[in-house]
């Protein structure tokens, strides 16, 4: 992982940098020394107890995601997204956020990353957080397979995500944030990594969401 992907990390537990050491992720905090595995080339911050409602959640979606790997060829599936939805999200998207200015790019609930992997030539950074490891390799292989270098998948979860205050300027959520019982958290948490006048958008079922921080 480079510099630039690190600097952009903080530890869930206290929101301290992050450094490498050993191939494991570790804290700079003296009170806290949290370390994170590196699984695959994925930094994974997804704590062993979760809440009631997100271990469910994520249960319920590595078992989504295993079963579709066996079902659909994912290439096509792109572009399917790619002529019948990108438009439309894009369109919706640049109203609000500025892509000419190359923005670093959050997918919350990124499943195989299917956004980011269509705007990567309009970002500096596409980052990519879920709570399913198998939906994140999938994403690494996709990204890797279309020659995609600047991104960074993330395992956590978007309650309390392991990036700094203050650091994306475009954030995006497809259907997501509904999953959540307690929503204000989800909600909150983007603001808190959002850039002062970045743009969250996030789409629920019948209803499209875009703000100015």
């Amino acid at each position: 992982m480079d510099q630039e992907k690190l600097s952009l990390l903080a530890c869930p537990k206290c929101k301290s940098s992050i450094n490498i050491s050993n191939s494991r992720l570790v804290c700079v905090s003296s009170k806290c020394e949290s370390t994170y595995p590196i699984v695959q080339g994925i930094p994974c911050f997804l704590e062993e107890e979760l809440d009631f409602d997100t271990d469910l959640s994520v249960d319920k979606w590595q078992q989504f995601y295993i079963d579709k790997e066996k079902k659909l060829d994912y290439e096509q599936q792109y572009k399917i997204y790619l002529e019948d939805n990108f438009n439309n999200v894009y369109n919706q998207l640049s109203e609000y956020a500025d892509f000419d200015t190359k923005p670093i790019f959050l997918e919350i609930g990124c499943g195989p990353m299917v956004l980011g992997r269509a705007l990567h030539e309009k970002c500096k950074l596409i980052v990519g957080v879920d709570f399913s490891f198998e939906a994140l390799k999938m994403a690494e292989t996709m990204l890797k397979s279309s020659g995609v270098t600047n991104y960074l998948l993330i395992l956590a979860d978007i309650k309390n995500m392991p990036i700094k205050d203050n650091k994306v300027d475009v954030l995006y959520g497809g259907g997501v944030i509904e999953h959540f019982k307690d929503t204000l958290s989800a909600v909150n948490e983007g603001y808190r990594v959002l850039k002062d006048g970045g743009v969250s958008f996030n789409t629920v079922p019948h209803l499209n969401i875009g703000s100015l921080t």
